[in-house]
């Protein structure tokens, strides 16, 4: 008989994001390396809320697993106590669902928020390994919607970490040892796996936002809540006045509309404006801009520091020195706090000399990446 596994995920194919792209990569690693295993994906039938679509995914592939998808009513809420009561019913009823396949091993995404509370009372007979995306109920602090100190986000917390799960697929080492902390169990199992992993080929034809005789700036992907807006207004402002620095932006998520704006009113120029960037592409930036706020360190780990390493870039980061993400590219990246003089002079720094050695390490830590994501595919195999 063979092997089975269970994902549960809110998002998932044909829906593109980095939710949906993880739990697919995930599972074309596990196919190639154990082609006979059962998968089982419980999803969501919501629909992600942008148009723009990040990859296509092979429908030999998909045809490999069986996809159940858990239809919910209509949620056009304005209010967000009503999204968020809503996310709550929704991940209530996806892990209910998974329960009923009897499947032993099951991983469980972080969306929707507080699915992991569920999960971990409802699957507590089953294997279950928590996929740490962004940690909540941590993230309702995060993004300043409460305090921590607020009583009912106290209990929620104590109730969420009460129980352990038998592994974490965590992100980063930081984010294993955070949560690890939290449930108060160092024996939970530790599966490492940043998101964003890839080892797509460079094409050999270049975009037509490249530009050769310039250092390639960019900002590529979800300009979200846990993300410095200020840092990005800023980065944009300073690049533009730079002769020798080329910016490229291909944004969405919940500041892409503030960023276009204020580009607009300030009427800054020298910028290039692109719907997305294919990962064969990726390879002609030179370096990335990524950000992360100090009240989202642990509660998540962008990709899109990871995707830019594995394309060999090198990275602007402004965020917490604690993080995964400076944790593991310091070697690969050039800090910037949030304001406009650290930033000018972090991009007036810029040479094609240090560039260039700077991806240097980017590309030796790629490969150390692939083998990291190689040897936890293999754990996990051995833990169904």
């Amino acid at each position: 008989m063979p092997k089975q596994l269970a994902i549960i995920t809110k998002y998932f194919a044909p829906y593109s994001n980095v939710d949906s792209n993880a739990v697919y990569d995930l599972i074309c690693l596990l196919l190639e390396r154990d082609p006979e295993l059962d998968i089982h994906i419980v999803t969501s039938a919501s629909n992600y809320r942008t148009n723009i679509k990040l990859r296509e995914f092979d429908e030999k592939i998909l045809s490999r697993t069986t996809i159940h998808h858990i239809k919910n009513p209509a949620a056009d809420f304005d209010s967000k106590f009503l999204k968020l009561l809503f996310g709550i019913v929704e991940g209530f009823r996806l892990v209910k669902y998974a329960k009923k396949l009897n499947i032993e091993t099951i991983i469980t995404l972080t969306n929707p928020a507080l699915i992991i509370f569920w999960a971990l009372r409802m699957l507590k007979d089953q294997k279950l390994i928590y996929w740490s995306f962004d940690l909540y109920p941590d993230a309702f602090v995060a993004d300043g919607l409460i305090k921590e100190t607020n009583p009912l986000y106290k209990l929620v917390d104590r109730m969420t970490y009460k129980r352990s799960p038998y592994g974490i697929l965590a992100l980063g080492n930081q984010q294993f040892d955070y949560l690890a902390e939290k449930f108060g169990d160092k024996a939970i199992h530790k599966f490492l796996l940043p998101c964003g992993i890839h080892s797509v080929s460079k094409t050999n034809q270049p975009p037509e936002w490249y530009h050769p005789e310039k250092i390639n700036l960019a900002y590529i992907g979800n300009i979200g809540k846990a993300h410095s807006v200020e840092f990005l207004k800023n980065a944009v402002q300073s690049a533009s006045q730079k002769e020798s620095i080329h910016l490229i932006l291909s944004i969405y998520g919940f500041h892409a509309e503030e960023i276009r704006h204020f580009i607009e009113d300030q009427k800054i120029k020298n910028i290039t404006f692109t719907q997305s960037v294919k990962q064969s592409e990726m390879a002609y930036i030179d370096v990335h801009l990524v950000s992360l706020n100090h009240s989202w360190t642990h509660i998540s780990v962008p990709s899109k520091a990871v995707s830019a390493v594995c394309s060999g870039g090198a990275i602007v980061f402004n965020g917490s020195k604690e993080s995964d993400i400076w944790q593991m590219f310091i070697e690969s990246s050039i800090y910037a706090t949030t304001e406009l003089y650290s930033i000018e002079k972090t991009l007036e720094a810029l040479t094609l000399e240090n560039v260039q050695k700077l991806r240097s390490f980017s590309a030796e830590k790629a490969r150390h990446l692939l083998e990291t994501e190689k040897g936890t595919v293999e754990e996990v195999l051995s833990a169904i």
